[in-house]
């Protein structure tokens, strides 16, 4: 990008993910790092710490984007977004200090402790951390924030502790706030209200299609916080519908539907699912083991959704 804001081209400022964020469920967090970029993990194990550069992906929409003013969550007055640390602003980059607890270069996987990132979160670079670099002698803050503790807690700033879900098999009176559910998310992602009109019946659940198909929900306490559809009967089956409500979004709740869903296909001997996926949700799918596998046309004219495919029978392809 040239001083002046013009882009000359985009070779010379393209932002290529190296990984994404791995809370996993057997406790811990991991950042994996693709193939290409595994070298580049030689010689972080001589570290305790880094800092990891990654992606808001929930807040990639132009809506959030835009944002230039936040009310932060705590006893401060509103403050532009580059005196805070939202993920509403212009580049929706996070900065997280994280201990380092293994190095595997050959599986490329850093071992680390806690991360205030989201499960799937896309990486965007990897430092070390030097004191000589990153540490101040005596910072200065605003007054409202002179009683915060001085220094990170050694294992590093946790996201909030996910939330207890169950899964529940949803019926045909839960049509109607499916539909409104599906309508928030995908408005979410900043598209206009005419755009949303066009795709209103693609959004639109009604008591047969909940009843006659595999409809799920993720439910905390009494509130649902997403669901999923699947359709058909044979070895090919259809991921019609997944969708998290705004505020559940970040919190690994799409993770453990699809978790869920995928599960499901296996007992049912399915061996693969097919899914016309928005194009906010691609990057989703494919940290998840699907591969795109073409194109299909949607509205308004000229708009291409991406297909991609999840593999489930042994020995298939990725």
């Amino acid at each position: 990008m040239r001083r002046d804001g013009v882009n000359p081209g985009p070779s010379h400022d393209e932002i290529r993910p190296i990984g994404y964020v791995d809370r996993g469920d057997e406790g811990g967090s991991r950042l994996r790092v693709f193939e290409s970029y595994r070298a580049c993990l030689v010689g972080l194990d001589g570290f305790g710490h880094a800092q990891v550069l990654w992606w808001f992906s929930e807040c990639g929409d132009e809506r959030s984007r835009a944002t230039t003013t936040v009310d932060p969550p705590f006893d401060a007055p509103t403050l532009g977004v580059f005196a805070s640390r939202t993920p509403t602003r212009p580049n929706p980059i996070a900065l997280s200090t994280v201990a380092i607890r293994g190095v595997d270069v050959d599986r490329g996987v850093l071992e680390i402790g806690a991360i205030d990132a989201a499960d799937g979160s896309p990486l965007i670079d990897i430092k070390p951390y030097l004191p000589h670099y990153g540490r101040v002698r005596a910072p200065i803050v605003p007054a409202w924030a002179a009683d915060w503790p001085d220094w990170m807690p050694d294992e590093g700033v946790e996201l909030d502790a996910p939330p207890a879900l169950r899964m529940r098999r949803c019926t045909a009176r839960d049509a109607a706030s499916l539909t409104r559910l599906a309508h928030a998310s995908k408005a979410s992602w900043g598209y206009p209200d005419e755009l949303l009109a066009l795709w209103d019946a693609d959004l639109t659940l009604d008591p047969a299609f909940v009843e006659r198909h595999d409809v799920w929900s993720a439910v905390a306490g009494d509130e649902v916080a997403g669901f999923y559809a699947v359709t058909g009967d044979g070895s090919t089956r259809e991921i019609e519908h997944l969708w998290v409500d705004p505020g559940w979004m970040g919190r690994g709740v799409g993770r453990r539907m699809l978790d869920h869903l995928l599960a499901r296909a296996r007992a049912a001997g399915v061996e693969e699912l097919r899914v016309v996926s928005d194009p906010n949700a691609a990057g989703f799918y494919q940290r998840m083991g699907a591969r795109q596998v073409g194109e299909q046309a949607s509205v308004p004219a000229g708009r291409r959704l991406p297909v991609l495919v999840i593999a489930l029978r042994e020995g298939a392809a990725p």
